[in-house]
């Protein structure tokens, strides 16, 4: 890869990310190609697997996901996380005492929240890990990334 090409695509989001991000909606029947324009991305793009598009882009793809679908999590799992869920976290977790007891509330309203995705955090000496248990069966690694970002 050239230094040009990886200037290029710093900031930047690959095109298949936005192909995972639409899979479920349009498993669903809706009109990915209204959500694309809404999201200011040129459809003709997702014919080339080497397009990519900004950073606020795929943010904006986000947005007009969770609006469209009514789901912050993008039905990627059997209950749909309604448009809000992630703000009422924001806030719920905002002023924790420490990241341990933040990311507990976090994994605690997740496992209430989603029926597909089952999580607990261990905390062993320097490391912590978060353990995410599926209840069916196994997702897609884009499914994965989402439930921890």
């Amino acid at each position: 890869m050239k230094e040009q090409d990886l200037n290029y695509s710093k900031g930047t989001i690959s095109i298949s990310l936005v192909h995972e991000a639409l899979l479920s909606a349009k498993h669903q029947g809706l009109n990915t190609q209204n959500i694309l324009v809404k999201s200011g991305i040129p459809v003709e793009l997702m014919q080339s697997n080497k397009a990519r598009v900004s950073v606020s882009q795929y943010a904006q793809l986000w947005t007009e996901l969770a609006d469209v679908m009514n789901d912050e999590f993008f039905g990627m799992d059997s209950h749909p996380m309604r448009r809000g869920s992630f703000k009422l976290l924001s806030k719920s977790v905002i002023h924790a005492e420490t990241l341990e007891i933040a990311l507990r509330q976090i994994l605690q309203f997740l496992n209430l929240v989603l029926d597909d995705f089952m999580s607990q955090l261990f905390v062993q000496e320097n490391y912590a890990y978060i353990v995410i248990y599926e209840q069916k069966q196994t997702k897609r690694m884009f499914s994965y990334a989402t439930y921890l970002m």
